[in-house]
């Protein structure tokens, strides 16, 4: 599925791996797989770009999952899935702002969206410079049977990125 207007694009696809598989890396440890397993949002980062082996997450993503730590409700559990010492940044020169996949529960969907978009008006959007804005995010219905999962990517301007968020609400919802 695929919606988009003059000025953003939402690609939707349905599958993505969920909580177990990203908990199962082989660069996760135990003790953090438990943690990824019992997140409602997980940071995933890329397993390789090019020629750089990963994990690593796009640049400011430590940035970013500051602010989702510091903005999401507490007994939101949000995590990195990867082990403290292996956290690299990889950095791409570029007007488009690339945030790090995220893996969220159904449950945490909304308020996860809420916070994003927060992020995305207070760190990037920009009156006097153009600029674009990539959010990818994985929904899991439920956890352990996972029978509903879909993929949701947001690539354009800031200021449309509140109205894709209601799309991701609304398809989620009616899918």
């Amino acid at each position: 599925m695929h919606e988009s207007s003059k000025t953003d694009d939402l690609k939707v696809a349905d599958g993505g791996d969920g909580f177990t598989e990203v908990a199962a890396q082989p660069y996760i440890g135990d003790v953090l797989g438990d943690r990824v397993r019992n997140a409602d949002v997980v940071f995933v980062p890329e397993s390789a770009f090019r020629e750089h082996p990963g994990p690593f997450f796009p640049q400011q993503t430590e940035e970013f999952f500051a602010w989702v730590s510091e903005h999401i409700p507490v007994g939101v559990e949000v995590e990195a899935a990867v082990e403290d010492d292996d956290f690299r940044e990889l950095g791409l020169h570029s007007e488009l702002i690339i945030l790090a996949h995220l893996l969220v529960t159904e449950a945490a969907l909304p308020i996860t969206l809420g916070v994003i978009s927060n992020y995305v008006w207070a760190r990037i959007h920009s009156p006097h410079r153009e600029r674009a804005v990539r959010v990818s995010l994985t929904v899991v219905d439920d956890k352990k049977s996972r029978k509903r999962t879909k993929t949701f990517t947001y690539e354009g301007t800031p200021e449309n990125f509140p109205e894709a968020c209601e799309k991701i609400e609304r398809l989620w919802k009616s899918s």
